[in-house]
């Protein structure tokens, strides 16, 4: 079979992975479809992986934090955080 026959509009063609013939331009469609597609969800999966590093980066940092303001001790500036009337006010005081 030639290239040329393959081309014609007319001719239907078989491949393994379809069930039904399809013809050439049809074909060519659905590759089209497919390639398109293949991409896009390339590039959200990749949109994902670094969404999924930068929270990483993020709950690190978040746990940074926590770690420093509880190996730092309660202070004073905690009184001004959240007003003079707050429940540990006596336990900061006497530090």
């Amino acid at each position: 079979m030639e290239l040329q026959d393959i081309m014609t509009p007319d001719k239907i063609l078989v491949y393994p992975g379809f069930k039904i013939g399809l013809r050439f331009h049809q074909f060519l469609l659905y590759k089209v479809a497919y390639g398109i597609l293949t991409v896009l969800l390339t590039e959200l999966k990749l949109l994902l992986e670094a969404l999924l590093r930068i929270m990483f980066l993020v709950q690190i940092l978040v746990l940074y934090i926590i770690i420093v303001m509880l190996l730092s001790g309660p202070t004073y500036e905690i009184l001004i955080d959240f007003g003079m009337n707050h429940p540990m006010q006596d336990l900061i005081l006497m530090k």
